[in-house]
Order: structure tokens, then sequence, then C-alpha cells
């Protein structure tokens, strides 16, 4: 496997981010959505996303949402800061991702550290996108011409 390349967008959103890799993934991939606007309650973020018609399921404690749902989704407006999603390409989880530190740009910036205990947790799920925002938008991907696309976007006005 790939090593993950972590890195910061200062300005970048999930919504953005979302919307422009979409078409890098299949549309069997699924994403584990671990915050929205600040809401961390696999209740409530259920609710956040079914109040607004998007269907999701809970596995293992983790709210699981198709990515092409998603997409829709942030199409929608539904990310306005302090997001974290997780795009699976294979397989998902067998365990909840929830206790793992919270990876949104406001109390962490991944151009200068990332907690052990988040990167390990990435690493071992076989995550193959991670996006959280707040302040900036932090991502983890260990697939080449995504992390180049997110780089590049860092070295040029924020746009992925």
């Amino acid at each position: 496997m790939e090593p993950t390349i972590y890195g910061r967008i200062e300005g970048g959103n999930v919504g953005s981010a979302l919307r422009a890799l979409a078409s890098a993934f299949s549309d069997q991939s699924v994403c584990i959505v671990r915050s929205i606007d600040s809401i961390h309650d696999s209740a409530d973020l259920t609710f956040a996303l079914v109040s607004r018609g998007i269907k999701s399921s809970t596995r293992d404690g983790n709210v699981c949402v198709g990515l092409s749902q998603l997409v829709v989704a942030a199409n929608a407006g539904l990310f306005a800061g302090f997001d974290e999603v997780w795009v699976f390409t294979d397989h998902l989880p067998t365990y909840s991702l929830m206790h793992l530190p919270g990876a949104t740009s406001d109390t962490t910036d991944f151009e200068t550290e990332v907690p052990s205990e988040l990167r390990e947790g990435f690493e071992k799920t076989g995550c193959a996108l991670l996006l959280a925002d707040g302040n900036g938008l932090n991502f983890a991907t260990p697939i080449r011409p995504i992390a180049k696309r997110l780089n590049d976007a860092r070295d040029h006005n924020g746009s992925v």
C-alpha cells in the first residue's frame, strides 16, 4: 500500500472537494460521515441527512452514505463547515470510527501534525480519502493522483 499523504488547503471545504473529486471514485464508493456542521452524534448526523432527503445507514456505529448521494447533498449546501467525511472504495471498517480524534481543521492542522491515533485509524481502515474542514480543508489519501490534485489546489488558490 502506498504511504498516505496528509495536507491542508487554506480556504478549502468538504463540499467543493467532494464535488471535484467524486469522479475519481466508483459509484459503489461509500462514505462514513463523522461530522456535519459540528454535529458528531450518530443519531443527530442521521437526522441531519434524512431531513434533507439523503439516505443513510448505520453500520457498526458509523453513519454511512453512498458517495453519489453525498455529492447530491453537497450540491444542495449540506456542508457548511466543521464537516468530516471518510471515503471508502472497497470495504467499510467493522468497528466504529467515532472514538478517533476529530480531523476538522479547527482542532488539527494536517500540514503540521496528524494525531497518531487518527493516522493509525486512517491507515488501518484502508480509507481512500479523508476530508475535514472548519478553518481550511484537511485531507489524507494514499492515492497519488488525488493527492497531486489536492496539493496543486493548495498551491494555487485553494480550488480543487
